[in-house]
């Protein structure tokens, strides 16, 4: 694979994953369109049944598309992006969300903190809520030593507070910019998570090898907010909640105190039951998706596992804010 730009080289390579997302998907090709620097980009299609492919292909001729033909996952259908661009000559990845829209000078404030972060695996981008660009979706991330991990900032009106860049301990995957050499060092997403903490088990894994994580305020983005799981408050995004944060936990927190922390995981995600079931439907929903998740957890279960068989029928979360410290918000 090559890719140049006027006769030059392109050293920038965005991976926009698409599954039924055709709008959102062109709205994130435009951003990515005005940016300041080349950026070669690279649709994923995870086994759309819209014409999302065709779109594409008429509206960005450019842009690059590889097509699964099933439905990977988050994780498995950008780890498909991820190789195929790694087989490339490109010295800097983007794994970006296609519910996002990039400032024009996005990727190339991106690029340079990347370069000036000694030791940096990758570095996050400023986010900004769904319907609300004067609200942090997120501007850094936090791991507590119990394995609860959270935004910097969510849902918090945006200002200087958050325009300091520095370390962050985790990066959210609606945007990771990384170097070719971590991603060849750390490897790639962990497909048994398929959707949700697969990007905090990512960036564990970088710092376990010493790399550092970085934030950069000047890069900025808006987060519209995707509907493809049914919004946070969702059955399919529950299941996937409960199933991986017990995965996430028994990978990331202390050995010695998972007799505790497993169960009150569970529990967490049972209040979810209490907190976003605002009708009888809704709740046993949820109430399916917890016990798939936890059973389909300890028969290690992973992938895909029961999740897209959850009765879906919560509505979506437009707000899409959220309690300030739940995990993986």
């Amino acid at each position: 694979m090559t890719s140049a730009v006027g006769g030059s080289a392109v050293s920038l390579c965005a991976i926009v994953l698409n599954w039924n997302g055709r709008d959102d998907t062109l709205a994130c090709l435009a951003s990515l369109a005005t940016q300041t620097v080349p950026v070669h980009v690279l649709v994923v299609d995870n086994g759309s049944t819209d014409d999302s492919v065709a779109a594409v292909r008429r509206e960005h001729p450019g842009v690059e598309v590889v097509e699964t033909g099933a439905n990977l996952g988050y994780a498995g259908g950008n780890d498909v992006g991820l190789r195929h661009a790694l087989a490339g000559p490109f010295r800097q990845l983007l794994v970006l969300n296609n519910d996002t829209r990039l400032e024009p000078d996005c990727v190339e404030r991106l690029s340079a903190a990347l370069d000036a972060c000694p030791g940096a695996a990758a570095v996050a981008p400023k986010s900004l809520a769904p319907g609300r660009p004067d609200r942090i979706h997120f501007a850094g991330g936090r791991v507590s030593r119990d394995g609860h991990a959270w935004h910097v900032g969510l849902g918090e009106p945006d200002g200087p507070a958050f325009d300091v860049s520095g370390d962050t301990e985790w990066i959210s995957g609606c945007a990771i910019f990384a170097s070719r050499e971590a991603l060849l060092r750390v490897g790639l997403f962990d497909e048994r998570f398929f959707l949700l903490f697969e990007d905090l088990d990512w960036s564990l894994r970088a710092r376990r090898l010493g790399y550092r994580l970085c934030y950069e305020p000047r890069a900025r983005m808006r987060h519209a907010g995707s509907r493809s799981f049914g919004g946070k408050r969702g059955a399919r995004y529950q299941y996937f909640f409960t199933r991986n944060g017990l995965l996430w936990l028994e990978r990331s927190a202390p050995v010695h105190r998972l007799p505790l922390l497993l169960p009150r995981w569970i529990g967490e995600a049972r209040s979810r039951i209490r907190r976003f079931g605002t009708s009888p439907e809704d709740r046993r929903a949820l109430s399916v998706a917890t016990r798939w998740g936890v059973e389909d957890w300890l028969r290690r279960r992973f992938g895909a596992g029961r999740g897209l068989l959850v009765p879906e029928v919560m509505r979506f979360d437009e707000g899409g804010t959220g309690p300030a410290r739940e995990s993986r918000a």
